[in-house]
């Protein structure tokens, strides 16, 4: 059972990306809506100086056959300068909890683990770096193409500041 607060007017964006399984880092410009990668941002040195929620996938071997071979180990990572994320399996995400975050989402698979997979769903919330509570999901399929991973990153905040999260109707 939910209590309801009232629909929030939530600001939301939706990406789809091919991304490099070498670590290479891709950002989400969220104000123009567009992706900002290491080719466009040369003088970039590492992950955490883009401005915007950044994915970077790593895949052990890199390079491998999708006809033949799996490959041996993969890991992801989320982050997003002054953003802290709380990973959760809430299904409705209506209610943004007060503490409890972290400075990054990172997931990583083994082959020789039980649990191994080459896609993963993650849903969490978050704080971004206006002090404004959010939510979002993320889905990476590790095994794209030879050279590519596949992210889907959603994410939706208040910009009233509020932890309620419940939006309005369509």
């Amino acid at each position: 059972m939910w209590k309801r607060q009232g629909a929030a007017e939530l600001v939301g964006r939706y990406f789809e990306h091919r991304i490099r399984a070498d670590g290479t880092p891709v950002s989400l410009d969220l104000q123009h809506e567009k992706y900002v990668g290491s080719k466009g941002w040369k003088t970039v040195a590492n992950a955490t100086q883009f401005p915007g929620p950044t994915v970077r996938v790593w895949r052990e071997p890199f390079l491998f056959d999708p006809q033949s071979s799996r490959p041996n180990s993969w890991r992801y990572e989320l982050i997003w300068p002054g953003c802290k994320f709380q990973t959760t399996k809430d299904i409705f995400c209506y209610l943004a909890p007060v503490d409890g975050y972290a400075e990054k989402i990172a997931f990583s698979f083994n082959k020789a683990d039980a649990d191994f997979r080459l896609r993963d769903e993650c849903t969490f919330y978050f704080v971004n770096q206006q002090g404004q509570f959010g939510r979002g999901s993320i889905n990476i399929r590790a095994d794209y193409t030879e050279e590519e991973a596949y992210v889907n990153l959603s994410v939706c905040w208040n910009p009233d500041g509020s932890r309620n999260l419940e939006p309005k109707p369509e």
